[in-house]
């Protein structure tokens, strides 16, 4: 029964979408801005799950490669805009 469910509300979603979007460029930043928020908001400092924490200077975990990906996922989206519309972004 929830099975059916799911396949109803996310056929709704994804016909709602424009035809120019990119479902997995949406989702990859959607997945980013939920693991900075993960990462920023752990609950208690004093227990925090060490991939979770930034490396205190060499290394680096994967908590450190969040801004990076969203910094790439934005990267994507600024050429798509500018040929969209050009006028917009003058």
């Amino acid at each position: 029964m929830m099975k059916g469910w799911f396949n109803r509300f996310s056929a709704q979603i994804l016909a709602t979408l424009p035809p120019q979007r990119l479902l997995s460029l949406d989702v990859f930043r959607g997945i980013t801005i939920t693991a900075m928020v993960l990462v920023n908001n752990p609950g208690s400092w004093s227990y925090t799950y060490a991939p979770l924490a930034h490396a205190k200077w060499h290394g680096w975990t994967p908590t450190d490669l969040i801004f990076p990906f969203l910094c790439l996922s934005l990267a994507y989206l600024w050429p798509s805009l500018w040929i969209e519309n050009p006028k917009r972004l003058k």
